[in-house]
């Protein structure tokens, strides 16, 4: 299938799917460019279609939506400046905030969707969720302290790299790892996963940071660690922290990644908090394709009244 390398073609993609729209994510295995997506390249499969399908299939079951992965963050933008430049109703961009609000850097579209958080891992992942996933595995009652007290010891002890990094995002460059992320946090079989301390430190010096500037920047901006963490350092935490618990507690010897995230965006589906589920429903029933739904469905209500 192609289409014309315009935006009228990247419009007209829902007519060859017979959808209200077509709805753009990040994720999948390849990064297309905007040039790909003009001739309909794209990912199929992406955990990033997951969350998002499941929030429009809470908000707007009456869509009928296409899902498509891109790969980058970039690409997602590329077509969100689309949308807005050419006032496209069609399309909808979905992707991450990381620090985009920070820096004024949103498209102003209301079919262009944010993440809460930096990403749909910080969203998703807290205590609650993940006791809920090892009680799930293990049929079992959890410690919640336990895990509790894991969790606030990470965020404590990564909220000056995440100061840093915002502070560097103005710059476009980041402070944590983006490759080998891992490398901050000691991950063992035998002790909960924990950051370290000396590599964060480390990374001040080699970026040239005081630990002062970067303090009062962060809480002048009120950024704080659960919102604002690089999400797949947060996802990859929680992930190690489960498998820690299968592991020595409750004898559950492999744990799957993808089936855990699944698992997560599954529980936050039913334990969505209200902040959440009051942001999400907004900017989900804001979009074009929903807002002209309701409007014909009023008219046609009106009109056999």
């Amino acid at each position: 299938m192609s289409f014309t390398r315009t935006s009228n073609g990247l419009a007209n993609q829902c007519l060859f799917y017979n959808v209200d729209a077509v709805v753009f994510t990040e994720g999948g295995n390849i990064s297309w460019s905007i040039e790909d997506i003009y001739s309909d390249e794209y990912n199929e499969k992406a955990i990033d279609i997951i969350f998002w399908r499941k929030l429009f299939n809470r908000f707007t079951d009456h869509l009928n939506l296409k899902f498509k992965a891109v790969g980058s963050k970039a690409t997602v933008n590329a077509i969100a400046l689309e949308i807005e430049s050419n006032n496209i109703s069609t399309v909808i961009a979905a992707m991450d905030s990381e620090f985009d609000e920070l820096y004024n850097r949103k498209v102003n579209s209301s079919n262009v969707l944010y993440t809460r958080g930096y990403s749909w891992e910080n969203d998703v992942w807290n205590a609650d969720i993940t006791v809920s996933i090892l009680e799930d595995l293990s049929g079992e009652e959890i410690d919640k302290n336990t895990i509790n007290d894991c969790i606030q010891q990470f965020h404590s002890e990564i909220i000056e790299g995440v100061y840093a990094d915002a502070i560097l995002f103005g710059s476009n460059k980041s402070f944590l790892p983006r490759k080998g992320h891992l490398k901050c946090v000691e991950c063992s079989n035998n002790s909960m996963p924990k950051i370290k301390p000396e590599f964060l430190e480390n990374l001040l010096s080699e970026n040239g940071l005081k630990r002062k500037q970067i303090q009062s920047f962060g809480k002048t901006k009120k950024i704080n660690s659960q919102q604002h963490c690089y999400g797949h350092l947060l996802n990859d935490f929680h992930y190690h922290l489960v498998r820690y618990i299968s592991n020595t507690v409750l004898k559950i010897k492999v744990i799957n990644k993808d089936l855990l995230e699944n698992m997560a965006i599954s529980k936050f589906d039913q334990m969505m908090p209200n902040e959440m589920l009051e942001y999400y429903k907004k900017i989900v029933t804001n979009t074009v394709p929903n807002k002209t739904y309701k409007q014909s469905t009023l008219r046609d209500t009106t009109a056999h009244s």
